[in-house]
C-alpha cells in the first residue's frame, strides 16, 4: 500500500468515525416536574411589561392593527376575554389578516347562519389579504356557509 493511499484510508477512517460519533442521539430529557395534575397552562410569555403595554396600546389607539392584535394576545393570556375580544375585532377591522383569520376560526364551529356568515367575511378578507391557512379553508367553508344563503 503506497504512502498517498494510507494517508487517505487513515483519513476516511477518522471522518466516517468522527461522523458516527456525532451522529449520535443526546441522551432523554427529563420528565417535565409537575406541581399540580390540576395545573392550567398559562403563555405567560405573551404577557407585556408594564413599559411594553403602555407603547403597544398607544400604537393600537393610533391604528396599529399589528399592535391591537399584541394586546388581543396578552389580554387572552391573562383570561381577560372580553379585552382580548376587543382588540382582536379591532386590528381585524384595521386590515390585520391574521386577527382576521383568528376571528374566522373563532366562528367557525358555531351552527347559526348569523355566525356562519361573519365567519365566512372574515375568513374572505383574511384570504384577500393573502393569509395562506385562510386561502386553503376557504372553499371548503364557503360550501358549508353556502347553506345560509339558500
Amino acid at each position: 500500500m503506497t504512502m498517498r493511499r494510507r494517508i487517505a484510508t487513515f483519513i476516511l477512517t477518522a471522518l466516517s468515525s468522527a461522523c458516527a460519533h456525532s451522529q449520535q442521539l443526546p441522551p432523554a430529557p427529563q420528565g417535565p416536574e409537575v406541581v399540580s395534575e390540576n395545573a392550567r397552562s398559562l403563555d405567560s410569555g405573551m404577557v407585556l411589561g408594564e413599559e411594553q403595554l403602555k407603547q403597544t396600546l398607544l400604537k393600537a389607539k393610533a391604528g396599529e392593527g399589528t399592535s391591537a392584535l399584541r394586546l388581543s394576545l396578552h389580554y387572552m393570556s391573562l383570561g381577560k376575554q372580553q379585552e382580548a375580544r376587543h382588540w382582536r375585532y379591532f386590528s381585524a377591522a384595521r386590515g390585520n389578516a391574521t386577527a382576521q383569520y383568528n376571528i374566522w376560526f373563532d366562528l367557525k364551529d358555531r351552527n347559526d347562519c348569523r355566525s356562519r356568515l361573519e365567519a365566512l367575511a372574515w375568513l374572505k378578507s383574511a384570504a384577500l389579504s393573502g393569509q395562506q391557512a385562510a386561502q386553503r379553508e376557504i372553499d371548503g367553508f364557503e360550501r358549508l356557509a353556502k347553506t345560509c344563503q339558500e
